[in-house]
């Protein structure tokens, strides 16, 4: 039988090898194990889940811009590019590298810039009030992560 028991970095797999213990026995454990953490100041949602957090990463410029060129879009730029430039149509070379280069760059700038304020949000921690309803009514104010 295998469980999972929380220390404070998080969940590790615990092998119970030939012991013979119920599930009853394992959930005994870890309400033991929660109630010995929350007595020193963890809640158990905390104890049991781990904390309310997105992280997310901000991909480098040069990545957002590789991403992009790497599209079925861009391919076709290329090859109307190099389509015209045979055709020696060089205007329409020159327009289609200038407009593709500015919209390859615009674009990118617009992802950093969304994924710079996804993380933001993401990071925001507020207080935020629990209602807990037993026999009787309590509030309790906990981190929104």
């Amino acid at each position: 039988k295998f469980f999972a028991l929380s220390d404070q970095s998080g969940w590790i797999r615990v092998s119970f090898g030939l012991l013979n213990r119920s599930l009853l026995d394992l959930h005994r454990i870890a309400a033991q194990q929660i109630e010995k953490n929350a007595s020193s100041g963890r809640s158990a949602e905390i104890i049991t889940f781990g904390l309310n957090a997105v992280h997310l990463k901000v991909d480098s410029f040069g990545k957002i811009i590789l991403n992009e060129i790497t599209t079925p879009f861009f391919f076709f730029q290329i090859f109307s590019i190099v389509t015209w430039f045979v055709e020696e149509y060089l205007v329409y070379t020159y327009a289609i590298i200038f407009i593709t280069a500015f919209s390859l760059i615009e674009e990118s700038i617009m992802i950093k810039s969304n994924q710079k304020s996804l993380q933001k949000i993401a990071g925001v921690q507020i207080p935020v009030e629990r209602l807990n309803i037993t026999s009787k009514i309590t509030y309790e104010k906990i981190m929104s992560s």
